[in-house]
């Protein structure tokens, strides 16, 4: 019983699990590769007023594009939130939503002021942020513990979440996609 409460209590403290997922499609016409490498993290809760609905998700996302020896690799950060999100500006602001950008609050750690982050909303996914800034991610998300977003959306329940980011930055090394 005490091993087993012990074990318990063990696992409860335990890293987040990193979620990879990869594909690879080639197009058969221009013989491009593109190799996608997804790292997820999944935070505490939901954004969603639904509190069944699955928890938000922090994705680095690598992308290789190959044609012959010739390799471009890309480095993005993406923040599933499932839920419509707003600009995040106090006052309406039709540039800012014109050119799909969403701003979040974003504290790293203790850091004891959040700073302000821009993402882009693509029209496809309304509910998925993209943050292309590969110093951003290198500077400070690999260098941290933890992440809470603040997003606020059409039927957001829970306007922060949680991530824990452990062993991000060892998976991220282990995918030659991801080498910038």
């Amino acid at each position: 019983m005490k091993n087993t409460m012990l074990m318990f209590c063990l696992s409860m403290i335990a890293s987040a699990e990193v979620l990879v997922n990869e594909s690879v499609k080639t197009n058969p016409v221009t013989g491009v590769k593109l190799v996608t490498v997804l790292l997820t993290v999944k935070g505490d809760k939901p954004y969603s007023s639904d509190h069944s609905a699955a928890p938000a998700e922090l994705s680095v996302m690598c992308q290789q594009m190959s044609s012959g020896k010739h390799r471009k690799s890309v480095v993005a950060l993406t923040l599933g939130t499932g839920v419509v999100v707003e600009t995040g500006v106090p006052t309406p602001d039709s540039v800012l939503e014109s050119l799909g950008i969403v701003l979040t609050l974003v504290r790293f750690d203790e850091e004891t002021q959040p700073r302000q982050v821009a993402w882009r909303q693509t029209n496809e996914y309304p509910g998925l942020l993209i943050q292309e800034d590969f110093k951003f991610i290198r500077d400070h998300l690999f260098k941290s513990k933890f992440v809470h977003i603040e997003v606020k959306g059409s039927g957001a329940g829970t306007n922060v979440s949680s991530f824990d980011l452990s062993g991000i930055k060892e998976e991220f090394s282990k995918h030659e996609e991801c080498k910038q």
